[in-house]
């Protein structure tokens, strides 16, 4: 079976060819900066806030103390903005009306989703107040990455869609609301279909590999036969 295509592939190979084939082929990671560790751990927090002290400990002994006691500011007024569902994973079938696309799977895992209201919900920390607009948001192609395969599996689109900045320098949180309709859809479907072509034509589409097989390669192991991976679940 192919692999999916999540938003994180689909960016990366726009951003960089390069990059993407040593993440997607080769298995290759780059090891995450200090800042997307912090990011990490604010957005572990909002969706377990079980693990508050926790975290806070992680912050106290690895952190210098200022920056500590502001990401700790920053996770108490976020842990007001858990979900009824955290990491909702959607999986979906790319619009095949050309008869071309057969096979091509969508992957989107949405860090905050309400089901009876159709809200969609999108956490993003940074060190710098101006990364976000409303203009980015408006046109931020993950959210309609995301849009889109929700209107794939239940043919709707969402009511609403947030938003919200974290700042891991000030603590503060700022709420963007927006939107996608027919027109956004059309157009992400047009630049996903775009991705999959290029990635045929350079002969890569069926190398990619499994976060799973890359994990193992990291290791330094290969693959397991399919009879292992299931009799270790």
């Amino acid at each position: 079976m192919t692999k999916a295509l999540s938003y994180s592939e689909y960016f990366l190979w726009n951003r960089s060819r390069g990059e993407h084939y040593k993440r997607y082929i080769l298995g290759e990671q780059d090891e995450p900066t200090m800042e997307m560790r912090l990011g990490s751990l604010v957005h572990k927090v909002i969706e377990e806030p079980r693990i508050k002290e926790s975290a806070f400990e992680a912050l106290d002994e690895n952190v210098p103390s200022a920056k500590a006691r502001n990401l700790k500011r920053l996770i108490y007024k976020a842990i007001l903005l858990h979900p009824k569902e955290s990491e909702k994973v959607i999986r979906a079938k790319l619009r095949d009306s050309e008869g071309i696309y057969e096979g091509v799977s969508l992957l989107a895992i949405f860090d905050g989703y309400y089901k009876k209201d159709r809200v969609l919900r999108e956490f993003k920390t940074t060190n710098n107040s101006h990364t976000w607009t409303q203009h980015r948001v408006n046109t931020n192609d993950q959210l309609s990455f995301y849009a889109y395969c929700y209107w794939l599996n239940y043919h709707k689109f969402f009511r609403q869609i947030e938003l919200y900045r974290l700042n891991t320098e000030d603590a503060s949180i700022k709420k963007y609301e927006t939107a996608r309709g027919w027109q956004d859809i059309i157009h992400i479907e047009q630049k996903i279909k775009k991705c999959v072509d290029e990635m045929v034509e350079a002969g890569i589409w069926h190398k990619r590999i499994s976060s799973y097989e890359a994990k193992l390669r990291r290791q330094g192991q290969k693959p397991l036969p399919i009879i292992d991976k299931v009799q270790k679940i």
